[in-house]
């Protein structure tokens, strides 16, 4: 292993053992991972924290890694070693590490994660490790607002749940191209937070009566395209009010 900084023997990171609440996340000192030939290590800049988090913490994640584990699926920071095969040029280098592009979700809650080379992204000077964190939301619903539609135009989007990370991203993406978003949220703080963002109209996200407002809303027209985060009986009922079959 190449390294161009003296690595600790140790390092800190936060551990789920028992799923649970959280009084499950733990703070624990495990070992530095050393790399394997093809495989960098990286040190954590800044890590983010999500729902997904919140799901390894309570052992219900669809992609559960196995326990104990280390939650966390995006982090930022810093080249520290790199193993046989790769480049020393690389030491230095800044990076985004998404647990999507590895073998197992999670292990971004911690000092030091070891990944293949080519698992990071080469991070530009112009963005933050903080900044960097939350592209993985930015990119999923950019990918969602302009490659599902059939090749159709875009005006019109409902996003049930606008006020959520990934939702909020979509909101603002949607706004800045011009279209029209039909949205939701729960609480008053939700509501202000997603017409703050850029949804144009706000409706009652009970799903029982949510195709008939979306309708009202739109003098009857329904929307382009309906965004799915929420799933169950919000999708069945977002369904109707497509005047396409395009579906995120």
């Amino acid at each position: 292993m190449a390294s161009a900084e003296v690595i600790p023997d140790t390092m800190r990171a936060v551990q789920v053992r028992v799923p649970g609440g959280p009084e499950a996340l733990e703070l624990v000192e495990l070992p530095v991972p050393a790399c394997g030939p093809g495989q960098v290590l990286v040190r954590a800049g800044a890590i983010g924290a999500g729902g997904p988090d919140v799901l390894i913490r309570k052992g219900i994640y669809k992609w559960m890694p196995p326990l104990p584990a280390i939650p966390g699926n995006e982090m930022a920071g810093t080249i520290a070693a790199v193993g046989d095969g790769v480049d020393p040029a690389r030491i230095g280098q800044r990076v985004l590490v998404s647990s999507r592009e590895l073998p197992e979700r999670g292990g971004c809650y911690a000092q030091y994660i070891v990944v293949d080379a080519d698992a990071p992204f080469a991070l530009p000077d112009g963005i933050s490790d903080t900044e960097a964190v939350s592209l993985g939301n930015v990119q999923l619903a950019q990918a969602m607002l302009l490659g599902t539609n059939g090749g159709l135009p875009v005006r019109s989007i409902l996003v049930p749940g606008a006020a959520g990370g990934v939702a909020t991203a979509l909101v603002q993406l949607a706004a800045h191209h011009g279209m029209t978003v039909i949205g939701t949220a729960s609480t008053p703080a939700k509501r202000a937070h997603a017409l703050a963002h850029g949804v144009t109209t706000l409706v009652d996200g009970d799903p029982a009566g949510l195709p008939q407002r979306v309708l009202e809303a739109t003098n009857g027209r329904g929307v382009d395209l309906a965004f799915d985060h929420v799933g169950g009986m919000h999708m069945k009922c977002s369904m109707p009010v497509r005047r396409s079959a395009s579906w995120c």
